[in-house]
C-alpha cells in the first residue's frame, strides 16, 4: 500500500508487511500552503498555476537534494583504507558516502581538493582564492559520533556544535552541501542518537564539489552565509506520508536497532518529526469542542456514504479520505518541538475540515452514467456528450507533494470496457466505472511523458460521483427586470 521507489537506505523504511516511504526537505519541517479543491474554486487556475511554479522553482534544489546521512562513522571507526573507499563511493556515484569519508579524513581532503578553492565570507567581502594547502585547515564541517558537527567543537572539554546537513545534485557533475548550526531536541555527548533538529541558530554555508576528469569530486568553492541557502526563512516543506500510528510504530523500531544501523538515522529523525507534527494536529482537534464536532461530522458522513456505496467504492473512498487527512497535516507550519510560531493552527485545521465536509457532501453513493462531475481530494473531473463521442476536463492538483497541477481536456470514444482518449501527443486514458465510482487511468507516452500534467503528473486516480446541482425555485425563473448588484 505505501509502495516506494528505490531510493537510499537512509530514505526508506522496510518492514515485512510494506514499505513506508517519506522525505524532509526543511529546516523547521514546516509546510506550504496547502492548495486542493477550495483553491481552485477561490483562484483562477492560471493564478494557481503559477503559485505552484513558484514554489517549484524555489524549492527545486531541496527536491532535487537530501538530507546527507547523519550516519558518520565514529572517529574511532574511521575506514583503514579512506582514499580508496573514496574512490569506490564516486564509481558508486554514492555522495554522501563520499562526504562523509571527506569530512573525516585528512587524506581523502589532501586528495579530493581543488588545488585552488573559492572561498567566500560573510557579509560583502568579496570572496577570493586559497590554495589547496591554506584551505585544509579551516573546512566547516566534520563528524562526531554518527553526525556532523563544527570542528572547533571536537576540543577536549568543548560541547559538540551539531550541524544540519543538506545535500543535492545541482548539475550533472555538481553536488552542492548545505550546512547550518542546529539544536537537536537531543544532543548526547557520544553523538549518536541526537533526536531532530529544532531550531537554526547559525552560521550556515554551502560546499561546492565537482566531478573531475578521473570521476571524482574535489571541493571547489566554500561560502559562509550564501544569499540562497536554503536554511534561511521562506516556503518549505513537508512530506508526511501515513499514519501517526505508524511513525510512532517505525521510530520505536528504528531507535531499538539504530546502534547496529546508524544508516537509519535519518529515518528515526524523519519518522520523529511526521510523528510531532501529527501528535500536534491531534492533540488541537481533540482540546478543541468545535474542531472535535467537526471531524465527528466527518466521520458521520462517511459513514452514512459507506453503507450506501458497494465494498469497492466504500475502499475507495476511505483511501480519499486519507489522503485528504495528510494534506492537511502538509499545510501546517508546526515545528519539530511542537510550537508553531504565530501560526493560528486551530483556525487553519476549522477551514480544512470545513471543506473536506462540504466536498462530502457534494458526493452521491453511486452513478452508473460517465456523463457529470466526478470529484475526489485531489480535484474536479467532468465529462459531457459531445455528439456521438464525450469530452473530459479534469483539474487535479497534487495534493500530496504539490509537485504538480493539471488541466487536461480531451475527446473520448466509449469502448467495451469503458471510455478511451482519443491520441494526445501519445499518451493514453481509460476511464471506466466500478461499483458507482470512475477510475481513470493516464499513462504515459512511450517515453514516459505526459505533457498535459506539469511535473509530469496525471489524472489518474478514483473519482466520485456529485449531487445533481438543486434547481431554482420557480418563481425566480420567470422574466422581470435584470438584477442590479452595488459594490459595498
Amino acid at each position: 500500500m505505501f509502495a516506494a521507489p528505490d531510493r537510499p537506505r537512509s530514505q526508506q523504511v522496510n518492514t515485512p508487511e510494506r514499505q513506508i516511504n517519506f522525505h524532509i526537505d526543511d529546516k523547521l519541517f514546516a509546510t506550504v500552503t496547502g492548495i486542493g479543491r477550495r483553491m481552485r474554486r477561490a483562484i483562477p487556475v492560471a493564478g494557481m498555476r503559477g503559485l505552484i511554479l513558484m514554489l517549484a522553482g524555489s524549492l527545486a534544489f531541496q527536491t532535487i537534494g537530501s538530507y546527507a546521512s547523519a550516519a558518520a562513522l565514529g572517529e574511532g571507526l574511521e575506514n583503514p583504507d579512506p582514499i580508496n573507499a573514496a574512490t569506490q563511493a564516486c564509481r558508486s556515484n554514492e555522495f554522501n558516502q563520499f562526504l562523509r569519508l571527506y569530512a573525516q579524513s585528512k587524506a581523502v581532503r589532501e586528495r579530493f581538493t581543488a588545488d585552488q578553492v573559492n572561498v567566500a565570507a560573510a557579509g560583502d567581502a568579496p570572496s577570493h582564492f586559497m590554495t589547496k594547502a591554506d584551505y585544509l585547515g579551516r573546512l566547516p564541517i566534520a563528524t562526531h559520533g554518527w553526525n556532523y558537527v563544527a570542528p572547533d567543537s571536537r576540543a577536549p572539554g568543548k560541547t559538540a556544535k551539531y550541524l544540519l546537513i543538506r545535500t543535492g545534485r545541482v548539475a550533472k557533475t555538481v553536488w552542492r552541501v548545505d550546512w547550518a548550526n542546529a539544536r537537536f531536541d537531543n544532543e548526547p555527548a557520544d553523538g549518536k542518537w541526537i533526536g531532530v533538529p529544532v531550531e537554526i541558530r547559525g552560521p550556515s554555508g554551502k560546499l561546492t564539489f565537482v566531478a573531475a576528469d578521473d570521476g571524482c569530486w574535489r571541493l571547489t568553492d566554500d561560502v559562509e552565509a550564501p544569499k540562497d541557502t536554503p536554511f534561511k526563512k521562506g516556503v518549505p516543506r513537508l512530506q508526511c506520508t501515513v499514519r501517526g500510528d505508524d511513525y510512532r510504530r517505525e521510530l520505536a523500531r528504528v531507535e531499538r536497532v539504530i546502534t547496529d544501523h546508524p544508516e537509519d538515522m535519518d529515518v528515526g529523525r524523519n519518522l520523529a518529526v511526521c510523528a510531532k507534527l501529527a501528535d500536534t494536529i491531534e492533540r488541537t482537534i481533540r482540546s478543541s469542542p468545535k474542531l472535535n464536532e467537526l471531524r465527528h461530522a466527518i466521520d458521520r458522513k462517511l459513514a452514512s456514504l459507506a453503507r450506501r456505496q458497494k465494498p469497492g467504492a466504500r475502499a475507495a473512498l476511505a483511501q480519499d479520505e486519507g489522503r485528504a487527512r495528510r494534506s492537511i497535516m502538509l499545510e501546517q507550519y508546526v515545528l519539530a518541538d511542537g510550537t508553531t510560531e504565530d501560526w493560528d493552527l486551530p483556525g487553519t485545521l476549522e477551514q480544512r475540515l470545513r471543506d473536506r465536509l462540504a466536498e462530502l457532501a457534494l458526493i452521491a453513493p453511486s452513478r452508473q452514467d460517465y456523463v457529470g462531475e466526478w470529484i475526489n481530494a485531489s480535484g474536479t473531473l467532468d465529462i459531457s456528450r459531445d455528439g456521438n463521442a464525450y469530452r473530459i476536463d479534469a483539474n487535479p492538483v497534487d495534493i500530496d507533494f504539490l509537485a504538480w497541477t493539471c488541466e487536461f481536456e480531451g475527446r473520448m470514444h466509449r469502448t467495451k470496457d469503458g471510455l478511451e482518449l482519443d491520441d494526445v501527443e501519445g499518451e493514453t486514458v481509460h476511464a471506466r466505472l466500478r461499483a458507482g465510482v470512475l477510475i481513470v487511468e493516464h499513462r504515459p507516452t512511450p517515453g514516459g511523458f505526459i505533457g498535459t500534467c506539469g511535473a509530469n503528473g496525471s489524472i489518474s486516480g478514483t473519482y466520485f460521483p456529485t449531487r445533481p446541482e438543486p434547481k431554482p425555485p420557480a418563481e425566480l425563473m420567470k422574466s422581470g427586470p435584470p438584477l442590479e448588484f452595488t459594490n459595498p
